[in-house]
């Protein structure tokens, strides 16, 4: 098993007053059963989403990966009609979905909702993929890029260097 950690290449502009020291770094774990991708966060006391200033069916949180025309992660819209919620990181990303998307002239479409998994093991988001077919299309790359939408980090978009 190869763990590769990578430094973060730049502290992007933020709304947000940052830390002054990062509390971890990028990293990717690729085996033939699975690849796991850690993305430091932030963790914020209280996190709120479907927040009322948000415009119906925006994209309020995401952490995913892209690999080619596929889309992996987490993420969390503003459905019409819903409430504003406050919790913690748990219930937030219990509050989105997780999926793996395919993207082709005609937009998104959604291909696989078993087998990846994100969650939250300070200081990362972690996203988990075990599906064999993805793994083996993973294989075909030499980097994928990382998309962070509301969460607190060093970068919104982050390229990882494959093993």
């Amino acid at each position: 098993m190869k763990l590769i950690f990578l430094s973060i290449l730049a502290l992007s502009a933020s709304l947000f007053s940052l830390p002054t020291e990062a509390s971890g770094s990028i990293g990717a774990d690729i085996t033939k059963e699975y690849a796991k991708f850690y993305f430091p966060i932030y963790e914020e006391d209280e996190y709120k989403w479907h927040k009322s200033s948000a415009v119906d069916n925006s994209l309020e949180f995401a952490f995913a990966l892209n690999i080619g025309n596929l889309q992996a992660g987490y993420f969390l819209y503003k459905y019409p009609g819903a409430k504003e919620k406050t919790g913690s990181i748990s219930a937030l990303l219990s509050s989105g979905q997780i999926s793996t998307w395919k993207k082709d002239d005609d937009g998104y479409e959604v291909i696989d909702y078993h087998s990846v998994d994100v969650f939250y093991s300070n200081p990362y988001l972690v996203i988990s993929i075990t599906n064999p077919e993805t793994l083996k299309y993973l294989a075909k790359f030499t980097e994928v890029s990382i998309f962070l939408q509301g969460f607190r980090s060093y970068e919104t978009k982050m390229t990882i260097t494959l093993p």
